[in-house]
């Protein structure tokens, strides 16, 4: 297997494991780990800037609510997934 699909699988992965986080703080969400998913979503947004060279374009530990976060990751998948197509 050639290092991008590697790549590619790893970031399908994450973003798997992302959406069972979601689902399972809709049931229930201590604040900690909506604050720890928010930065999940917001480093790797921050990572892709800094790839990019970038500004960043969040804090890295941003005070978002759930649906924030949600939509926040949506959007990491979205540009992740356009800039592992484009290499």
């Amino acid at each position: 297997m050639d290092n991008l699909a590697e790549l590619r699988r790893l970031f399908r992965w994450g973003h798997w494991a992302n959406e069972e986080t979601l689902t399972s703080l809709r049931r229930t969400a201590p604040p900690s780990a909506v604050r720890w998913l928010a930065h999940i979503a917001a480093a790797e947004l921050l990572w892709l800037a800094r790839l990019r060279n970038e500004p960043p374009p969040l804090p890295v530990w941003p005070e978002f609510y759930l649906d924030d976060t949600q939509r926040r990751l949506g959007e990491s998948r979205r540009v992740w997934t356009i800039h592992l197509d484009g290499l």
